[in-house]
């Protein structure tokens, strides 16, 4: 189905939601519960949290389905919505947890290389697992603009729409993120170095 006939298909569905029609708001979780689950898993680590935080985000768009006007895709509002949510989930979960396990030098030289055997399934994943834990030791603000530019690859027009912040404040955010994950790198390398466990 191309993008015209889904935004169709769409607002079908939200006219029928709005009757009373819970079937087609069950059609519309089944169309974009995969595209929710994969934003969320960008930002949260355990399959539970990104299970209720689509739950969340479903819940919420259910809640506020009489706001959206169809201007723009319902799976660009539902995905505003699943982002909002992870900023808020990465806000509360820094505020309440330690750091995750610490960064050794030999995975930090990975993480510094950047690259991942493509033919090798396990280093692709024992990748992506260092970097969750490096993501995990920024700031919650840091983390979500940097997922969304380098990993999403989303323009800072886009960020903004999908976060609700200024332009601007998403490049002031994108540039302190960059500057903070750098300073980061190398203070684990520093630790590394000394063999201390970083705090």
């Amino acid at each position: 189905m191309d993008n015209g006939k889904t935004e169709l298909a769409d607002l079908e569905l939200v006219r029928r939601v709005a009757e009373g029609d819970d079937s087609a708001y069950a059609a519309i979780v089944r169309r974009y519960q995969g595209t929710i689950r994969a934003t969320a898993s960008r930002f949260l680590d355990s399959i539970d949290d990104v299970d209720d935080l689509a739950q969340d985000c479903f819940v919420q768009a259910y809640q506020k389905l009489n706001a959206y006007r169809g201007k723009g895709s319902l799976e660009g509002w539902l995905r505003r919505i699943a982002v909002r949510l992870c900023y808020d989930r990465l806000r509360a979960n820094a505020r309440s947890r330690l750091l995750t396990s610490g960064i050794d030098e030999e995975e930090l030289s990975r993480l510094d290389a950047g690259v991942a055997d493509a033919d090798n399934q396990a280093e692709e994943v024992a990748m992506r697992d260092l970097a969750q834990r490096f993501l995990a030791r920024l700031r919650p603000a840091d983390r979500m603009v940097l997922v969304l530019q380098v990993v999403e690859g989303y323009s800072m027009k886009e960020i903004a729409t999908m976060t609700g912040w200024s332009p601007v404040l998403v490049r002031v955010r994108a540039n302190r993120a960059r500057n903070r994950a750098a300073r980061l790198v190398q203070e684990l390398e520093a630790q590394a170095l000394l063999g201390r466990e970083p705090r």
